[in-house]
């Protein structure tokens, strides 16, 4: 079967147009007003994009059929059905919808990308044109924000200094792995394209690869360590002639020269690249691993719903956070996906989704194997194998990273993705029955229509919680409540963060002294977000002021439940049993409160049971004169409690014990 050819040139044509812009433009989409500044952004331009190729197409007075029965178009098809299945299972639907679009669009950009490459309507070498120029951009745009920084007196080789550096990515991990996404497009260019644009490809390379080390990203560094192994070794079956071998040792022993020089630098500078050596974020990662697997454990069929993990999360509990980052079981920390793909859509679409997301990467790897096995040109055979290295490294990023949540690196993807899928179909599959594309294009148009209507109003919602946020920080609290109610749409009830704005209307409304109001707004708050300890405490908050205990109680030990160490939630589950006449499990809740100097709320609270305890110690009768009069003699001052309270929490006694410890001396 003949091998379609396709690095040869001929004039632009509006779709190759199309896909330059959008190659061009991304980058450059970065909105300063919204929470996220390039996540929604970069949606509605693929929407657009979509929606105008699309239009190109249907318009189009001869129409290609195309080959939808390929193994990897229908993985692709099947991933976004099974996202829409597992809508059913979600508690904030909102969430949902957005999750979807996304998938829809992910998976429309690759389709009507493969069909382009196959038809012959658009040309590899045209991309790879546009993305040796969105990559020089990332260069020099990252290049000039370390000059930027260092001039004015920043140290980017600081440990956390070096997160100041995110280019228009939003952060330097994500920037990392766009640059790591990028090398095999510079190094296909190298090979097949004229004597100017392998210059620029070169010189990209080389500064693409000098910055992911620089940027430290150990998912990345440590996933081009291994994909080149794993590479390396398929090699020695892949290429068999003495001539292909030649070459593969000759870029095999480049790529453990730039390695070994690498390891050398962090070795020798370590000062400098002590983020390679920090555990904290694996830990941490370890721990949100350890609760996504109780998840799929509990839902293994049909996952908690599209873009419901974040809501599922803190269900599995937040105290093994504690030691490794406390702000995360105190709530002010909340994640939103966790840091593994495939565990993410194993948790959110349940073992159905699971197996069609492996099956896209173990197809494209399969193809791939073919392709090199069946083509004849070595430049073609290295090309397949860079792309080969590369989505094994991406795999490994999205073990322990989020490729799959961003529109770039998705683009990337699709694109590399696309070309391989195009050139297994045109080489092995060529002879498949074609169908109709009218009807994909009608999906189409329904997909980019949805993702852009979605798009735009949670761009409107992102703005309004930007200024909200803003806001909470001042404590302006009438401006928070206005914001928040304009930030609320068809599409957008929570913030960035896993916040609902319902949460932040009712904070406002409860600093202004309209209980009423906030425990509606905290009411449903909680139905968004029923895991969430912040709401949870506030709903439980409201009930507490208005006298009833029992169901303030309710709320404050679900909220205990998933964070026993959140300090707010321990002094106030302690004061709801207090008033509710259960001094006992008051005493035994504030005993857990590390004792703060700096809460007079905790203090109060403290100094009440406690006082309540002692009293209740006397009453048991069974102490001499002598000790009954020290006992009270503790509870002569509120100081006096306070302080034995501190003293017995350094020795790591309860209060009690630690009291007739002290009167028995």
């Amino acid at each position: 079967m003949k091998e379609k050819k396709s690095l040869k040139g001929n004039s632009l044509n509006k779709f190759e147009g199309l896909y330059i812009l959008l190659i061009l433009i991304l980058p450059f989409i970065y909105v300063k007003t919204i929470v996220d500044p390039v996540l929604i952004p970069r949606q509605i331009l693929l929407s657009i994009f979509l929606l105008l190729t699309m239009l190109f197409l249907f318009f189009q007075k001869q129409k290609d059929g195309f080959q939808f029965s390929n193994k990897l178009i229908i993985a692709y098809c099947l991933l976004p059905i099974l996202y829409c299945v597992s809508i059913f299972q979600s508690i904030n639907i909102l969430e949902s919808y957005y999750t979807i679009s996304k998938i829809l669009l992910f998976s429309s950009f690759f389709i009507l990308t493969t069909y382009l490459f196959v038809s012959g309507k658009i040309k590899f070498e045209t991309i790879l044109k546009a993305l040796i120029v969105f990559s020089c951009f990332i260069v020099v745009s990252t290049i000039l924000e370390v000059f930027k920084l260092r001039s004015t007196g920043v140290s980017v080789f600081k440990e956390s200094n070096m997160y100041l550096i995110t280019s228009t990515f939003g952060h330097k991990n994500l920037l990392s792995s766009a640059i790591f996404m990028c090398i095999p497009f510079l190094c296909a260019a190298f090979l097949s394209l004229n004597k100017s644009w392998k210059i620029a490809a070169s010189i990209n390379i080389f500064f693409a690869v000098l910055l992911i080390f620089m940027l430290q990203t150990r998912a990345v560094i440590a996933g081009m360590g291994l994909s080149f192994l794993i590479t390396s070794f398929l090699s020695l079956f892949l290429f068999r002639g003495q001539k292909e071998r030649k070459y593969i040792r000759m870029i095999g022993f480049g790529a453990i020269v730039v390695l070994l020089g690498f390891l050398f630098v962090a070795v020798k500078y370590s000062d400098k690249f002590s983020l390679l050596t920090k555990t904290e974020s694996m830990r941490e990662r370890v721990n949100i691993w350890h609760n996504t697997l109780e998840m799929i454990k509990e839902f293994p069929l049909t996952g908690v719903g599209a873009g419901n993990w974040q809501i599922h999360f803190p269900n599995y509990g937040l105290t093994r956070f504690y030691d490794v980052n406390f702000s995360i079981s105190e709530g002010l920390t909340n994640f939103q996906r966790p840091h593994n793909d495939f565990l993410w859509v194993f948790s959110e679409t349940g073992i159905l989704g699971f197996i069609i997301y492996c099956s896209i990467f173990i197809l494209s790897i399969f193809y791939l194997f073919k392709l090199i096995r069946h083509s004849s040109e070595l430049n073609q055979k290295i090309i397949y194998l860079l792309f080969l290295f590369t989505i094994l490294g991406y795999v490994f990023i999205a073990l322990i990273d989020f490729p799959l949540e961003r529109m770039e690196h998705q683009i990337l993807l699709g694109l590399m993705l696309a070309f391989i899928t195009s050139q297994y179909i045109n080489t092995f599959e060529n002879s498949l029955k074609k169908y109709d594309v009218k009807y994909f294009l009608i999906l189409l148009a329904v997909t980019a229509t949805f993702a852009l209507w979605l798009g735009f109003n949670r761009f409107d919602g992102e703005k309004h919680s930007n200024k909200l946020l803003v806001a909470h920080q001042r404590g302006d609290w009438n401006k928070m409540i206005s914001e928040g109610n304009k930030a609320i749409n068809t599409f957008y009830n929570m913030d960035p963060f896993s916040i609902p704005i319902k949460w932040y209307i009712g904070v406002g409304q409860f600093t202004l002294g309209d209980i009423p109001s906030a425990k509606k707004s905290f009411e449903e708050a909680y139905q968004i977000h029923p895991y969430q300890v912040h709401v949870l405490n506030n709903y439980a908050t409201c009930f507490e002021k208005e006298g009833n205990h029992n169901e303030a109680i309710k709320y404050f030990e679900e909220m205990f439940r998933i964070s026993p160490k959140f300090s707010a939630g321990l002094v106030n589950l302690s004061g709801a049993y207090y008033n509710a006449g259960k001094f006992e499990e008051a005493y035994q809740t504030i005993s857990k409160f590390n004792y703060d100097e700096l809460n007079p709320q905790s203090q109060d609270f403290m100094k009440a049971i406690l006082a309540k305890k002692m009293e209740l110690m006397l009453q048991k009768n069974k102490y001499s004169v002598e000790e009954r009069k020290r006992i009270t003699d503790c509870m002569a001052s509120d100081e006096l409690i306070l302080k034995t309270m501190k003293e017995c929490q350094k020795q790591n006694m309860m209060f009690d014990e630690f009291v007739i410890k002290e009167v028995k001396k």
